[in-house]
């Protein structure tokens, strides 16, 4: 499973979820194309407010096998 997570959350949970693949972005500086670049295929997304850009539907079109 490819879970695309803001950084923040990596030092907490990268041991509980060694089995999968985690990618990493900065959500007070990323932009949409580079989150949505790095989540394309992501089945997972885990963010926290605030995020630099909006959350709408033609962002989460944009990750078809987004489940979470």
């Amino acid at each position: 499973m490819k879970i695309a997570m803001e950084q923040s959350y990596l030092p907490v949970v990268q041991e509980r979820l060694a089995e999968h693949e985690l990618v990493c972005f900065d959500n007070r500086t990323a932009s949409r194309e580079e989150v949505l670049a790095k989540a394309a295929d992501a089945d997972v997304m885990m963010f926290r407010w605030p995020l630099t850009f909006e959350v709408d539907a033609g962002f989460v079109a944009a990750l078809p096998n987004l489940k979470l």
